[in-house]
């Protein structure tokens, strides 16, 4: 379940033919006359991964319009963070969930430095992110330095023009509409990830260093299972 580190950076264009570029995950993809790129995107990063690799930045510079996963600025403002606030307050996780995950999730929030209660007040889903994303933080991995922040940033400064490919509301949707029984699982499949080294931070980071698809394949085809 670790979403939090793998996401999608795409250059605009329809695909005629491509070909792998020297940089992970990275493509080059030609229609006619222009030039596009497909980047497999990583949402945090430690800070050893920068400088990033010659080859993104190139493909960076070369691009007119990038398109993000969904509207950066907007996710991050203050009127989007209440509203997952407010989405977030369900009946309370002890409420929610059957005693042994709840207890589970005790366990995890004081291994993590947090207290017994932290999730308490919200629904599994949004204790299942402050978990994940704790997880990466104490590991020195930050979206600040993650691609999609990094070259949003950029973009914004070279005044490039900027789409993406939903808005945020629809992004913030995917969660705030899961109900209490899959709010559950993901928490309980969140939880047992830990458990995985293959889903590890530091693991995930190494493989899309090297351009590892087979590693990501199969970590997407183990979440749609």
């Amino acid at each position: 379940m670790r979403r939090a580190l793998l996401g999608v950076l795409i250059g605009w264009g329809i695909s005629l033919s491509a070909h792998a570029a020297p940089a992970p995950f990275l493509w080059e993809v030609r229609s006619g006359d222009g030039t596009h790129y497909l980047l497999g995107s990583v949402h945090l990063l430690p800070e050893s991964a920068h400088p990033l690799p010659a080859a993104l930045e190139a493909a960076y510079r070369a691009a007119d319009t990038v398109i993000f996963e969904s509207d950066l600025a907007a996710l991050e403002a203050p009127e989007l963070q209440r509203t997952l606030l407010v989405a977030a307050r369900g009946r309370g996780l002890r409420s929610e969930l059957p005693a042994p995950l709840y207890a589970r999730v005790g366990v995890r929030a004081t291994q993590l430095g947090m207290t017994v209660s932290v999730c308490d007040p919200y629904t599994a889903w949004f204790c299942a992110m402050t978990l994940e994303l704790a997880a990466f933080r104490e590991q020195g991995f930050d979206a600040a330095r993650g691609i999609d922040q990094h070259f949003f940033e950029r973009a914004l400064a070279d005044d490039k023009d900027l789409a993406w490919l939903e808005t945020p509301t629809a992004h913030l949707q995917v969660f705030t509409r899961m109900g209490e029984a899959l709010g559950a699982e993901y928490l309980r499949a969140t939880l047992d990830d830990e458990q995985n080294p293959d889903e590890q931070p530091a693991a995930l980071f190494a493989a899309w260093q090297r351009g590892d698809d087979r590693f990501v394949e199969k970590l997407v085809t183990r979440t749609r299972q």
